[in-house]
């Protein structure tokens, strides 16, 4: 089974249109937040990315938020939904930190964009997050690149290393613009072994050295 949320109107039509072709796929119109609350904010790139900057004061859009565990607990059999992937515009470190309750006991695997530029003008802290899902037991990082393209596998106890990568992304003078991580809790070692063994090998078979320039 796969559940959608999207929350900008023109994007969830697309997303309704898509998933007809799937069995077993439903979609809700929900901003995901780090706790349900409505909040102030200013939604740049409607209707393609948004993107949710939260701003104080009045004039500005009302957003109403639900944090993911609030979300969770709307649905039927929670435990059955291993995989979970975010791709938020610099959301997605509060979405993580809105759903501990789900995490601490499904464990899934996260997939999520992690992006300092992104980050930044909404004064979020990427690492803090990270360190946040450490507490929760997830221990290893595959960091891909913008591209999809598989770069290195990491603790999440390597500070320093994973302090390098986020400042490194640093939207037009870096090369990697911002990277993509699947992280793995401590209880799927064996399976993140797996993807840490294969993913060099799938890396090389697509590689100019292998195949050459397409």
């Amino acid at each position: 089974p796969v559940i959608c949320v999207e929350g900008d109107a023109a994007c969830f039509a697309f997303l309704q249109r898509n998933i007809r072709q799937f069995e077993d796929a439903t979609a809700h119109q929900v901003f995901l937040g780090e706790r349900s609350e409505t909040t102030s904010a200013v939604l740049e790139k409607v209707g393609w990315n948004t993107t949710i900057i939260p701003v104080g004061g009045a004039g500005h859009a009302e957003i109403c938020l639900t944090s993911l565990d609030d979300f969770v607990g709307t649905i039927a059999e929670p435990s059955r939904y291993k995989v979970v992937k975010i791709d938020a515009e610099g959301f997605d470190m509060q979405i993580l930190r809105g759903v501990t309750h789900y995490l601490s006991s499904v464990r899934p695997l996260l997939l999520f964009e992690y992006n300092p530029g992104d980050m930044t003008p909404i004064g979020e802290d990427g690492l803090g997050t990270l360190s946040h899902l450490e507490a929760l037991g997830y221990t290893t990082a595959l960091v891909y690149d913008f591209n999809g393209r598989f770069m290195l596998a990491a603790s999440l106890d390597q500070r320093d290393l994973l302090r390098h990568l986020h400042e490194y992304a640093d939207g037009a003078n870096a090369a990697v613009i911002y990277y993509d991580l699947c992280v793995f809790h401590g209880d799927d070692e064996e399976l993140a072994r797996s993807f840490i063994a294969s993913e060099p090998a799938h890396r090389l078979e697509c590689s100019w050295t292998a195949r050459g320039p397409s």
